[in-house]
């Protein structure tokens, strides 16, 4: 089987017959009017002069194919190219082509060893204001001069930076954002807006701000569509960037996030080489924001676009935690001394975002014993669980450990009053489906203990359909001590050893506990 040859990048190509009339057009155009190429100098002098002059002598040549053929491996840059140029328009044919890369789509024009790729495509492709501009760059860079290319004018004006107003309302047609005009300045429908954070671009010199919001942006960068028909030393020179947050704040105007607006040199660097879109930017300096609360007398709590100042409660009601969340979200901001800013949380992610930090902290301030609190921590760590999981362990364990500390401990129990504990004990602390499995444990077939677990039954709502299990003795003895059974699941403190008593003795037993 044949093997297709693979096509190498940039490798010359075949011209079509409708891109080989253009730039032969062109180039005869040029021929018969070398000005077309040059910017208009207003009110300086003429910084193209003497490369007039030498197309000037080069044109004397148009008819001799040898000598522009030696003219266009000769002299500057720009001179060449002309040469190569005329080339085109004697032979009016351009067998093959080269390409080059222009701000994302591919560029042909004839290729000249001895030429700049760029200062050729921009002679070739004089009509596009997009392109000519590469054919001057270098010259306008060497000599620090501003040059503006528009749709039907190319303007020089010198060493002063003063895009024409004709330059400022294409450039601004370019950007094909939702903007409106406001007096001089251009901004999205939401710039202003409480709650919206935007993008301020200001063009220095005309005096003129720019604002885009977020969501208008697209995902375009304004500084490039601003620039991409505009040549300078240093174009950033004439623009400022800044990004305002515009959080909606509790605190007033004077809110500490909102004065944040100066964005870092390295973002300004990537969107100025365009790694950033005016998204990006404004997404990054955000998160920036968030990430470095500057150190101030009170802590600063926000979500989303609003900010809650140092309000605590309100930063919870907008969180919208669980009664357990909430619980664990407000020790977690006691023992942190940071200000907390987030983008969008729930509170699950809030707090496993400080899990690793002040986990084992917040668990010891609920169950008050830290080694307890570690082992709660680490084994939640083993099994992976959220820290609202480990924080319903927590909580169970220290509601254990308090009705364990308020309730007598007892060394030797009679049988009787043994099993009566053990269930009013499994009912304080994990509740009545832990009570019942402990009724259904005993396994005793002493009639006064199968009373005693009948009148529990009773008591937890659980006999029916299990009367069946005990004689009539035993149901009748159980419905009688069922009232006892229910004290003792009530009782606290010093009560609790006095119900015991109770149920003890009246199950026929006369020991004393």
């Amino acid at each position: 089987m044949k093997r297709r040859r693979r096509k190498r990048k940039g490798a010359p190509r075949i011209a079509t017959k409708v891109l080989e009339k253009a730039l032969v057009e062109r180039a005869k155009e040029l021929r018969d009017d070398p000005e077309l190429l040059f910017p208009r100098c207003e009110d300086h002098e003429d910084h193209y002069y003497k490369y007039k002059v030498r197309f000037e002598r080069i044109a004397r040549f148009s008819e001799n194919e040898k000598k522009l053929k030696a003219l266009s491996r000769w002299g500057d840059q720009l001179s060449r190219a002309f040469a190569t140029s005329l080339s085109i328009a004697l032979k009016g044919e351009v067998p093959y082509l080269a390409t080059l890369k222009v701000r994302g789509r591919d560029v042909s024009f004839v290729f000249n060893t001895k030429v700049k790729k760029e200062i050729l495509l921009g002679v070739q492709h004089y009509s596009e204001p997009d392109l000519r501009l590469l054919a001057f760059a270098h010259i306008a860079r060497s000599k620090r001069l501003f040059l503006y290319a528009m749709r039907e004018d190319f303007v020089c004006t010198g060493r002063e930076d003063n895009p024409p107003s004709k330059y400022i309302s294409e450039a601004m047609g370019l950007t094909k954002y939702p903007m409106k005009r406001e007096g001089k300045n251009y901004f999205c429908a939401h710039c202003g807006k409480e709650g919206v954070s935007h993008l301020i671009i200001t063009w220095i010199q005309p005096e003129i701000e720019i604002g885009i919001c977020e969501a208008c942006a697209k995902g375009g960068n304004t500084y490039h569509t601003l620039t991409r028909r505009f040549i300078s030393y240093d174009p950033r020179q004439s623009f400022g960037l800044e990004v305002r947050p515009n959080f909606i704040c509790d605190e007033g105007d004077e809110c500490v996030l909102n004065e944040r607006t100066t964005i870092s040199q390295p973002l300004v660097a990537q969107y100025i080489e365009g790694s950033l879109s005016d998204t990006e930017l404004i997404e990054e300096h955000m998160d920036s924001i968030r990430t470095n609360i500057p150190r101030s007398a009170e802590r600063i709590l926000a979500l989303g676009n609003r900010c809650f100042g140092s309000d605590t409660d309100a930063f919870m009601d907008a969180l919208n935690p669980s009664k357990i969340e909430r619980k664990a979200l407000e020790l977690l901001l006691e023992e942190m001394d940071d200000s907390l800013v987030v983008e969008s949380a729930t509170p699950n992610k809030i707090l496993m975002t400080y899990w690793d930090l002040y986990g084992v902290d917040v668990l010891e301030s609920i169950i008050e014993d830290r080694d307890l609190a570690q082992e709660v921590f680490d084994r939640g760590s083993r099994k992976k669980d959220t820290p609202a999981k480990v924080l319903k362990v927590a909580l169970s364990k220290a509601k254990k450990e308090a009705i364990e500390s308020s309730l007598p401990t007892y060394k030797r129990l009679p049988p009787i009053a043994a099993f009566a504990d053990r269930v009013s004990r499994a009912f304080k602390t994990d509740g009545k489906a832990s009570a019942i499995r402990e009724v259904e444990k005993e396994a005793s077939q002493d009639t006064k203990i199968r009373s005693v677990k009948y009148a529990f039954l009773q008591a937890l709502g659980a006999a029916e359909g299990k009367d069946w299990q005990f004689t009539k003795e035993q149901l009748d003895f159980g419905r009688f001590l069922k009232d006892y059974a229910v004290k003792l699941m009530e009782s606290e403190g010093d009560g609790y050893h006095d119900s015991v008593q109770d149920l003890l003795r009246a199950s026929g037993s006369t020991q004393e506990i």
